[in-house]
């Protein structure tokens, strides 16, 4: 397996597990109709070693669109807040990032740990600001494997 194959995967597992949970948690608030309670269960502060092998600088400021409207494969509307380590205090205005692989599973980079690696044009790769009440909402695709 190719060291590319191997950092896409490493680094693609943890971002399947929150668009899972994620997931879970949005069906849990619409079934439950207590999304308040949904959050607070699966509120866990964020760890420390969210940069990964994929990461760059300098990727753009979008509004809601991640995914392309030609990008292939399912698209995917995800929602969440941001907020404090109490699970309850909104974040306003907080800069978000958001990288993911394609609907093959491929990222952006060619050279995975080199976080200066020049890669425009970007792709699935943006920097958004969460509302006055620390929500956001990204339109983008489920990453493929």
């Amino acid at each position: 397996m190719s060291d590319h194959r191997k950092y896409k995967m490493q680094a693609y597992q943890p971002r399947r597990r929150f668009l899972q949970r994620s997931v879970s948690t949005l069906g849990a608030a619409v079934v439950g109709g207590l999304p308040v309670l949904a959050a607070a269960k699966d509120c866990k502060v964020t760890e420390p070693d969210i940069l990964g092998p994929m990461y760059n600088v300098s990727a753009p400021i979008f509004r809601l669109k991640l995914a392309a409207d030609d990008e292939p494969g399912q698209k995917l509307m995800l929602r969440g807040r941001v907020v404090s380590e109490d699970c309850r205090t909104p974040l306003p205005g907080t800069m978000i990032e958001i990288w993911h692989g394609d609907d093959a599973g491929f990222y952006d980079k060619k050279k995975p740990g080199d976080f200066l690696e020049p890669s425009p044009p970007f792709k699935l790769r943006g920097l958004m600001k969460a509302d006055a009440l620390g929500r956001y909402e990204v339109q983008t695709i489920i990453p493929g494997a």
